[in-house]
């Protein structure tokens, strides 16, 4: 938890997504008012995978993945 997945993660996020002991990858993702930022998330941890099939099979959906509560 804590990281943006972006693309200065990318070597460390490579090796933990594709390694095979990964077997689903719940997305943590922030939301308020009704909007949320899920797509955009999946959109970044979709560019530390070669494999997109792969990727398609770990990243679990929205109703399963949880917002992050967030500290007022």
């Amino acid at each position: 938890m804590g990281h943006s997945c972006g693309l200065s993660d990318r070597t460390m996020l490579n090796m933990i997504f594709q390694h095979p002991k990964c077997v689903s990858i719940k997305v943590f993702y922030y939301e308020k008012e009704g909007w949320n930022n899920f797509f955009d998330l999946t959109q970044e941890i979709a560019r530390h995978f070669r494999d997109k099939e792969l990727m398609r099979r770990k990243i679990v959906s929205q109703d399963i993945s949880e917002s992050m509560p967030q500290w007022e």
